[in-house]
């Protein structure tokens, strides 16, 4: 169940993306974290926790978990 949800979510965040490329800048402004045309935001993957990375600031903005709780 909990890997359908991880499913769910990163469709959710793949159609937000598509229906607004400019969604993850107001996500990130929400975060407190200020967006910049030049950064780097990869999917990122660890032992308990997904989301994205930006790799040149190194900001992890975490999207779920991967443990079963």
């Amino acid at each position: 169940m909990h890997a359908n949800d991880i499913v769910r979510t990163l469709r959710r965040l793949e159609d937000a993306f598509k229906a607004d490329p400019q969604w993850l800048d107001q996500v990130l402004r929400d975060a407190g974290i200020d967006p910049l045309t030049t950064d780097n935001w990869q999917p990122f993957v660890s032992e308990d926790h997904y989301g994205l990375m930006e790799r040149v600031r190194q900001i992890l903005y975490s999207i779920g978990t991967l443990t079963w709780q």
